[in-house]
């Protein structure tokens, strides 16, 4: 995993760029999704963003890396907490 956060930006701004230029409708649809799910209504974008914050620091840190040794993940289902180590 990438530690450097100015080049990890750098990189996904660089893949966003071809990403834009070879689905523009497809980007520009998701473009305006994040745009109304952050704009204020009932929640303003704070508080949207610290839900987010805790939602992300409560997944345990299992979830976004390797699978103990011996053994890989293997998912049930799209929510991580129904994932699975078993054996390869």
């Amino acid at each position: 995993m990438e530690k450097n956060y100015i080049d990890m930006t750098k990189r996904i701004s660089e893949e966003l760029k071809k990403l834009r230029k070879d689905i523009p409708d497809t980007m520009q649809g998701f473009a305006a999704l994040a745009k109304a799910a952050t704009a204020n209504g009932a929640l303003d974008k704070k508080t949207k963003e610290l839900i987010a914050l805790a939602i992300v620091a409560s997944i345990p840190k299992r979830w976004s890396g390797s699978a103990p040794p011996g053994r890989r993940w293997k998912r049930r289902s799209a929510w991580p907490s129904t994932w699975a180590a078993v054996r390869r």
